[in-house]
């Protein structure tokens, strides 16, 4: 009996990697609306939005000509169905952000250029909406809540929570940088890498309803290509 209760408590590599991630990601969830960080990204992001809603009215110049381009790469990808080069390119859109989170956040001069990253996206998504609702109106609106809305919640509230969780690593290390030591809350780099990491599910799942949404919905909402 104590041999099969010693080989029932032994845990595998996989599984304590799964545990850890879990409560990480429960406890992050919890104090989210508490953290001032985590609140000047959401502001970020929404002005991003409202910026690119405001960009994609523009008629010519550098600006309006890279509105478009964004926009028809969009929609030739959702009119077409096509559920895996839409996972793909949402796939690989999330994880550049992911990493380029996760770089900034391994050094204090990060910190500051870490709220460019949900501006970007939010300028991005602004121009997404903003021109489907001018060029199509309510049938624009409606492919904004099916199409874009579901996969971009649970990519955007990923970014976010990485962005945060990297102001906290590039404060950690402008502290090593004066004081020549981390503070004591630091929990070390692999266990920072290890939440970035754990944080990158909502980046999948995020690909795989832009993808879902886009087979379902694309050819209903938007002319065909």
């Amino acid at each position: 009996m104590r041999g099969k209760r010693a080989r029932l408590r032994r845990p595998t590599g996989n599984g304590r990697a799964f545990s850890n991630a879990l409560p990480f990601i429960k406890e992050t969830l919890r104090g989210a609306m508490d953290n001032r960080r985590l609140l000047l990204l959401w502001v970020l992001l929404l002005a991003g939005l409202l910026a690119g809603a405001r960009l994609c009215r523009l008629a010519d110049g550098f600006f309006a000509q890279q509105c478009h381009a964004l926009f028809a790469e969009w929609l030739d990808l959702r009119g077409g169905r096509a559920f895996w080069a839409v996972l793909r390119s949402s796939l690989l859109s999330n994880v550049i952000f992911a990493i380029a989170a996760t770089l900034l956040g391994l050094s204090a001069a990060g910190l500051p250029l870490l709220g460019c990253l949900p501006l970007l996206r939010g300028l991005g998504l602004g121009v997404l909406c903003g021109t489907l609702y001018g060029d199509f109106a309510l049938r624009g609106l409606g492919g904004s809540l099916l199409l874009i809305v579901p996969g971009s919640l649970a990519a955007i509230f990923g970014l976010l929570l990485t962005c945060k969780e990297n102001m906290d690593s590039a404060q950690a290390f402008g502290y090593a940088a004066k004081n020549k030591c981390f503070p004591d809350d630091w929990r070390g780099l692999r266990e920072h890498l290890a939440r970035c990491a754990a944080l990158l599910t909502f980046a999948i799942c995020g690909a795989v309803l832009d993808g879902v949404c886009a087979a379902l919905f694309g050819r209903f909402l938007l002319p065909n290509k």
